[in-house]
């Protein structure tokens, strides 16, 4: 498992682009597509 934790300032869009830059660098290393398991806690604008 592999998590990504904002522990500052980060936004919810900042977060997602992070994801996909780890997505994306995934697949062009390995050819693996990975698949998202997202859970959102506290509030969701």
């Amino acid at each position: 498992c592999n998590f990504i934790v904002n522990v500052g300032a980060a936004t919810a869009a900042d977060v997602n682009y992070l994801v996909e830059l780890i997505l994306d660098k995934v697949f062009q290393t390995t050819g693996i597509r990975l698949n998202r398991e997202i859970e959102y806690f506290g509030d969701i604008p």
